[in-house]
């Protein structure tokens, strides 16, 4: 199995994919396990931001508004800020 940069890119993208399938739970447990492998991962606050749609898409709001809460606590120079806010107001 691939490590480093690599492996979480590739992760994100399994993820992705799983997300575009509709297949939620999957996509959780992948961006889940690249979060805890690679905290530092560049795609790390595109992860966080999924977490959140996915918990959306599974009706758990009150997980998705911790993900998006992480997502401007955590990187908040990140694209994905503005984005979480935007999700958030949604959320109430």
């Amino acid at each position: 199995e691939p490590h480093g940069a690599f492996a979480s890119n590739y992760q994100y993208w399994e993820g992705e994919c799983y997300y575009g399938e509709h297949k939620y739970n999957e996509a959780l447990q992948t961006f889940g396990r690249m979060m805890e492998r690679n905290p530092n991962s560049p795609k790390a606050a595109a992860a966080e931001f999924k977490l959140g749609e996915c918990y959306e898409r599974l009706n758990i709001p009150r997980s998705a508004r911790n993900a998006y809460e992480r997502v401007i606590a955590d990187y908040p120079n990140s694209e994905f800020r503005s984005r979480a806010q935007a999700r958030l107001k949604l959320l109430q």
